[in-house]
């Protein structure tokens, strides 16, 4: 894969799972409340690896796409991301909540981390990273480029 500095990510998955649901996958009353109204089409989480930088870095990440039609499902998906972009409103689990573990590093997302919610079309994609081998800044922007890149890559 290609970052946005040209620099060759290689990212390796280490867990996949496809649910054919995304309100039981869900937290936080705003969100849930969002899901149960417009339910999503599947929900596909992964973790995954990659180096930036020569630092290791984690990565949770939820796909999701949502039922309807042209344009209005477009505008679900962009209200989606718009919810879970802000603070206090819930999240998906990530497959760390779930009890899955990468083969190094924490057993959940830590509190400071780089958070992307990313769309298109009817498609959502919520990445979560944060490094593997020293602290992360909030939103560190190294990983928020390296989180578009993938999203821009595998949309």
């Amino acid at each position: 894969m290609q970052n946005v500095d040209g620099s060759t990510l290689l990212v390796s998955i280490w867990v996949q799972k496809a649910d054919p649901t995304c309100t039981d996958h869900a937290y936080g009353a705003a969100v849930i409340a969002y899901l149960t109204k417009y339910p999503c089409a599947g929900l596909q989480r992964s973790l995954a690896t990659t180096t930036i930088d020569g630092h290791a870095v984690g990565m949770a990440i939820s796909d999701l796409g949502f039922k309807g039609t042209a344009p209005t499902v477009y505008q679900t998906a962009g209200n989606f991301v718009t919810l879970v972009e802000k603070d206090g409103t819930g999240n998906l689990d990530d497959l760390l909540r779930d009890g899955y573990r990468l083969p190094a590093g924490p057993s959940s997302v830590p509190d400071v981390d780089a958070f992307s919610a990313l769309g298109q079309d009817a498609g959502v994609e919520i990445v979560e990273a944060w490094y593997l081998d020293g602290p992360t800044t909030s939103n560190d922007p190294a990983l928020v480029a390296m989180e578009r890149s993938i999203f821009l890559q595998l949309s």
